[in-house]
């Protein structure tokens, strides 16, 4: 069936046209998301740069939260099979957390760098403790 050219060429081309739905898919999903922390951030007293940076700060802390998630489930998940799910179980609480803390960043007023510097402080410890454990299943 692949032998013939235009069957080949044509599923390429709608496997193409379904990875391209897809990106346009993604992109307006985050930018949906962005626009929406930004807001939140404008509405808590922050100049329209400041909010921004604040937005892409949280989509970063978001993506990093999801990738070393999805990564500790693999490789711990490899190495220990089933046995693995309560460790899966204490990764999901520790990421809603942060991922509460990345949200929560956003609404901070902006004097109070004291408040600031411990969700940042919090959401680096949660973070090492995933890439650790990541580098300890390995």
């Amino acid at each position: 069936m692949f032998d013939n050219i235009v069957v080949r060429y044509g599923l390429i081309a709608v496997s193409a046209l379904f990875l391209l739905a897809l990106l346009y898919f993604i992109y307006i999903g985050v930018r949906a998301l962005f626009r929406e922390a930004r807001r939140v951030a404008r509405e808590a007293g922050y100049r329209e740069g400041s909010a921004a940076a604040r937005a892409i700060v949280r989509m970063a802390i978001w993506a990093a939260f999801f990738g070393t998630f999805y990564l500790l489930i693999f490789f711990v998940g490899k190495r220990l099979g089933w046995w693995a799910f309560p460790l899966g179980a204490v990764g999901l609480v520790g990421m809603i957390w942060g991922l509460l803390l990345a949200d929560r960043l956003l609404t901070v007023p902006p004097g109070d760098l004291r408040q600031q510097m411990i969700i940042g402080g919090t959401v680096t410890m949660l973070l090492l403790v995933f890439v650790g454990t990541i580098w300890l299943a390995v």
